[in-house]
């Protein structure tokens, strides 16, 4: 059995949108991927997976999410809040 060759390069646009249009040979995209996933972090890569996980499904709470939300709301509903207005009246320096 053949070890997998290396990834094709392709030429990429860059500055889609913006003025500069120069090319720059890139690796296929599951390659480049492959190649900056190896360089994660145990820590950065599960910081990766929660933020592709929650792009599948953003409506999604987390058990914390939903204790923070749930906290958030009391504190509302009991009137423990700060108004913007007030916030800026506060942040207002004294003379």
């Amino acid at each position: 059995m053949s070890a997998n060759p290396p990834p094709r390069a392709r030429r990429t646009l860059l500055g889609e949108g913006g003025s500069s249009h120069r090319y720059t040979d890139r690796m296929e995209p599951k390659a480049e991927l492959h190649a900056l996933i190896d360089r994660l972090s145990d820590a950065d890569a599960l910081k990766l997976l929660d933020f592709v996980h929650n792009l599948s499904d953003p409506d999604t709470l987390t058990d914390q999410e939903m204790a923070e939300l749930l906290l958030i709301e009391a504190e509302m509903e009991s009137g423990d809040y700060v108004t913007l207005a007030e916030l800026r009246v506060a942040d207002l320096p004294s003379r």
